[in-house]
């Protein structure tokens, strides 16, 4: 029973009678038992707040069970441990839990989400303020980044990076204050290189990281020799990240809205960089490549002709095609060697009008005067140069008299001497270059040194200079 008090008593007249304690309790007509009674402005809510939780909350609603392990079994349509194993055990989580688990789960690691200003971030730290970081992130995106292709001009704007990256944001200001603001350059490549140690510490994998660690090989200090290991790092984060599983199927775009195109573009984008560095670095080193070719790499030219490409993309598109014809002749190489000279000189002849052909295609693409201009143009001579001198080495340079045909050698040495007119002509450029065009142009200085002398029966000195 309910304790109903009199007026001026303390006790009900049944607890009176029975020496009970009496505990008066407000009436709740109406209410299901087990319900306590909460004022009523705990119930008032913005209404933004509410559409902000209906929005979260299935978000963090977990499927059944039973739902869970019927999805894992439908996706796992192949034998092999990365389509057995949850994706927590193939991100090296290799725990007797994550292995044996049927459930997926999210592909997103939330260990690397950050807080919109992360405590790396470089303005944050006091290395350079607002007004000089804009400064020198648009001097990057506006002169230096048109020579990478790496960046998205309407993506990535000053917040979007700094949001996502505090890596990528003090490369891009490191790289920018080297060509420009030398003072803050010692403070922020620091930071830059210490941000490079915690995250291959951390083991963390992003498309940012990718390119902030790019972005610190192309203007490195003279004594830093890690390019060839630092993209190889950047590679293994991008087939971590699935990159080599990227597709040219439309449908795989289908639904999705500009920015989410944009930054799948992004991905893209740094998968193609990688493969042109990768392969220039082979060709630079003698070392072996990384990157396979791929379906999605061999439709450079679709994938440049998307109403979202930009001036850049045409660039790299270009390097592209390059390298894939660069990728083509060192297959067919070894079974030139069996044929004859006059078999081996028709093959070149081929390659060369198929350079040339390339050349004058992107030229046309690009705008004259460009830096875009003067990297095809030296790039495509850089190639005539790499790939002409390969007859020149199997006929062996210092012996004169067993070199027979010319044509390589003089393509060669035309190319050599364009290289070094091309640098002339376009002198400014030279300043932003990444370091790469500064050991193409050394090597077409070499050569131009060192294969004269080598033929001294062959070319007098009226014919070296005709060609200079």
């Amino acid at each position: 029973m309910r304790c109903v008090t009199t007026a001026n008593a303390a006790k009900c007249d049944r607890c009176a009678r029975k020496s009970l304690d009496c505990t008066f309790r407000k009436h709740r007509r109406g209410r299901k038992p087990g319900m306590r009674l909460v004022p009523k402005t705990a119930h008032t809510e913005d209404p933004s707040t509410r559409q902000t939780h209906r929005d979260i909350a299935p978000a963090r609603q977990s499927p059944p069970e039973r739902e869970r392990t019927a999805d894992f079994w439908a996706d796992s349509d192949r034998l092999q441990p990365d389509a057995l194993l949850s994706h927590q055990a193939m991100k090296g989580k290799f725990s007797l839990q994550n292995i044996l688990s049927t459930d997926h789960g999210s592909t997103v690691d939330r260990s690397t989400t950050s807080p919109p200003v992360s405590p790396d971030d470089p303005l944050a730290l006091g290395l350079v303020n607002h007004h000089v970081a804009l400064f020198l992130f648009e001097y990057f995106m506006g002169k230096m980044n048109p020579y990478i292709c790496q960046l998205d001009p309407l993506l990535h704007s000053f917040q979007y990076i700094r949001r996502r990256s505090p890596f990528l944001l003090t490369t891009v200001l490191a790289a920018s204050s080297k060509a420009f603001q030398s003072e803050l350059y010692p403070s922020l490549h620091e930071h830059a290189e210490k941000l490079f140690s915690d995250c291959f510490r951390r083991g963390e994998k992003s498309t940012e990281i990718v390119q902030a660690i790019l972005i610190l090989t192309y203007w490195k200090e003279p004594n830093d020799t890690r390019a060839w290991t630092s993209v190889g790092l950047a590679i293994r984060i991008a087939m971590d990240l699935g990159w080599h599983k990227l597709s040219t199927d439309p449908a795989s775009r289908s639904g999705l809205n500009e920015l989410e195109r944009r930054e799948l573009r992004n991905d893209e984008r740094t998968l193609l960089v990688l493969f042109v560095y990768d392969r220039s670095l082979s060709l630079q080193t003698g070392k072996p490549w990384m990157i396979e070719r791929t379906e999605f790499i061999e439709s450079v030219e679709t994938w440049g002709k998307d109403p979202l490409a930009s001036a850049n993309d045409n660039l790299l598109c270009t390097f592209v095609a390059l390298r894939l014809l660069t990728a083509e002749t060192f297959d067919l190489l070894p079974s030139q060697k069996k044929h004859s000279t006059a078999h081996q000189g028709r093959f070149f002849s081929v390659l060369k009008v198929r350079i040339e052909a390339l050349e004058a295609k992107w030229l046309g693409v690009v705008g004259a005067g460009t830096c875009h201009a003067f990297l095809i143009r030296l790039y495509c001579a850089h190639l005539h140069l790499q790939l002409f001198s390969i007859p020149l080495q199997e006929t062996g340079i210092p012996r004169a008299d067993g070199v027979r045909d010319m044509t390589p050698f003089w393509v060669s040495y035309e190319n050599a001497a364009t290289m070094l007119a091309l640098v002339t002509e376009y002198a400014p450029f030279l300043y932003l270059v990444q370091d790469s065009i500064h050991v193409m142009t050394a090597y077409a200085a070499v050569f131009l040194v060192k294969v004269p002398s080598s033929l001294p029966r062959l070319l007098s000195i009226r014919q070296i200079s005709s060609i200079g």
